[in-house]
């Protein structure tokens, strides 16, 4: 992990274009980060990420998009992920209930102040949680924490009456509010029934929605369609966590989880820790070096 990059490239974050996976670059030109998207779609690919980490832009509350660092900051301090500029420019706090008004930006109160939904996502067998989010970012939101089925059960004024729902729900059924990145990927080592999934949700948004009357019931949605390339061939997925290397034939990309074919052995790498990185991008297949890996039930 000494390498550096020829050319200043930083791996921006990932998302999905309505059910298109894609992956975003800056390249520094001229002094300023210009973004690419790289589409899973686009075929092979070889991603190496190295230690140097820069300021990976700001994101608009209010036309929900983000933009590249104009200044090229280098981030030295490892409890920032962005310059302060960027960051001033974003505005948002995700524990905003904690903070006195006064102290939350204007930028989020007129966010706060939008309609929020309550759901419910099943990222596996047992493994439920209750969330918010704006309605018009919730299929997005679902798709960025990798949910396997996911359904609406309130729509709130604003943040502040749904952030009171979920905490309710939250204590009422035991509900975590978080899923770790460890989870879902010990859920991917492992075979889901599909159809099992979805009705255990029902039967967990029955029994909320008998203790909460006045909520509504939406449509569950899977969010599968969104991820997946194509299916996986197994679950002996090899986690490339330490090496930060990633290379082979797109497979799929579960929230931040990217998965790659790579002479038909699967590997995976979260990509959330490596936003802000220097990158080396490749639009072609490396070969991996990998010691087998035991697969624990879950």
């Amino acid at each position: 992990m000494n390498e550096r990059s020829d050319s200043n490239v930083i791996f921006s974050g990932c998302g999905f274009d309505g059910n298109q996976p894609y992956l975003d670059f800056d390249h520094e030109m001229d002094g300023r980060f210009h973004r690419r998207r790289f589409h899973l779609s686009d075929g092979a690919f070889t991603l190496r990420f190295l230690e140097e980490r820069y300021c990976p832009g700001s994101f608009s509350l209010d036309r929900l998009m983000g933009s590249p660092c104009t200044s090229v900051t280098p981030l030295v301090n490892s409890s920032h992920n962005h310059c302060y500029a960027c960051f001033e420019t974003t505005g948002f706090n995700p524990a905003f209930y904690h903070m006195p008004m006064h102290k939350i930006s204007p930028q989020q109160r007129n966010y706060n102040q939008e309609r929020h939904a309550v759901y419910l996502a099943w990222f596996g067998p047992s493994v439920v949680k209750v969330g918010i989010s704006s309605v018009r970012r919730l299929s997005t939101r679902w798709k960025e924490q990798g949910a396997r089925w996911a359904v609406q059960i309130a729509e709130c004024f604003n943040a502040y009456e749904a952030r009171e729902l979920e905490e309710k729900i939250s204590q009422a059924f035991d509900l975590p509010e978080v899923i770790q990145v460890a989870t879902k990927k010990k859920l991917l080592r492992n075979t889901i029934d599909f159809r099992e999934g979805r009705t255990q949700l029902e039967e967990l948004t029955t029994s909320v929605l008998e203790s909460f009357p006045n909520l509504n019931r939406g449509k569950v949605q899977t969010m599968d369609q969104a991820y997946f390339m194509s299916a996986l061939a197994n679950h002996h997925l090899i986690d490339q966590a330490e090496s930060g290397k990633i290379s082979g034939v797109p497979v799929a990309l579960i929230g931040d989880i990217l998965i790659s074919d790579n002479n038909g052995q699967l590997f995976m790498l979260s990509l959330k820790k490596w936003i802000g990185h220097s990158v080396l991008l490749t639009h072609v297949r490396e070969s991996i070096d990998f010691h087998p890996q035991q697969t624990a039930l879950f």
